[in-house]
């Protein structure tokens, strides 16, 4: 890994700075990569494009309830 890359994410696809909020991860990897698994549990996966929908979703049902900007719910 190059000096300059030492404050991104591990794989070159995704050099994001390591700063970056979990959900522009997710999304980054749902355009790269929709189909690859996310996370696995108990045998069962969920892929990049299936968590980043989850994820939207969750954030839409939270402002709808009046949650606002970047507070923590």
């Amino acid at each position: 890994m190059a000096a300059d890359d030492d404050n991104c994410a591990a794989s070159p696809a995704l050099s994001l700075p390591v700063t970056s909020p979990v959900g522009t991860f997710v999304a980054h990897a749902a355009r790269l990569f929709p189909d690859k698994a996310a996370v696995i549990q108990g045998g069962e996966a969920l892929s990049y494009a299936a968590l980043d929908a989850a994820a939207n979703r969750l954030a839409h049902r939270l402002m709808e309830g009046g949650t606002k900007g970047d507070r923590v719910a």
